[in-house]
């Protein structure tokens, strides 16, 4: 059984690249790794890379709002201090705060392993934390915040790689 540790986060800020999706409804399945669907083409790589310098990490996520044909929109950036130096042309989103239940993916030897096994076990973390550990724990899924994907250092590298998955909770 999956052991998240329950953290109670401060409101974060992020900036980067938002999508349209034909998505109208959070589903775990659609939300990992909905960023191999994406195109980064949006912000010249050097513009993000200006305003992402420093950053602990960049998160993937369905905004809870619909936008006006009633779908989600998707984004993909990096955390950042406040929206300050970020340029018009990038997206912006706040993620309120609260209590978050976090799961680390299974530490991956990318040299050995690559890139599909690390997709597949992201994958297979949100399964279980929606098909296995919510419905047998005193946690509720929070839907009024976004669940996230977050990579920060341990994905950036070839071996022990990993990632969060952050979940927002409230007790059942």
């Amino acid at each position: 059984m999956l052991k998240p540790q329950i953290i109670q986060m401060q409101e974060r800020y992020a900036a980067g690249y938002g999508f349209k999706t034909k998505l109208t409804a959070f589903e775990p399945r659609s939300a990992s790794t909905y960023w191999t669907n994406c195109k980064f083409t949006s912000i010249p790589a050097e513009v993000y890379s200006a305003f992402a310098a420093g950053s602990p990490g960049e998160v993937g996520l369905f905004k809870t709002e619909k936008n006006k044909q009633g779908n989600l929109d998707y984004f993909y950036g990096s955390l950042v201090e406040s929206f300050e130096n970020v340029p018009d042309m990038a997206d912006r989103v706040i993620i309120p705060g609260g209590e978050y239940a976090v799961f680390e993916t299974e530490k991956l030897n990318m040299a050995r392993e690559g890139t599909t096994a690390f997709v597949l076990d992201i994958m297979a973390l949100w399964e279980e934390i929606f098909e296995e550990y919510l419905p047998a724990s005193p946690w509720d899924f929070d839907a009024s915040r976004p669940a996230y994907e977050f990579y920060g250092s341990n994905s950036a590298v070839n071996e022990d790689m990993s990632m969060n998955i952050f979940v927002p909770v409230k007790k059942k």
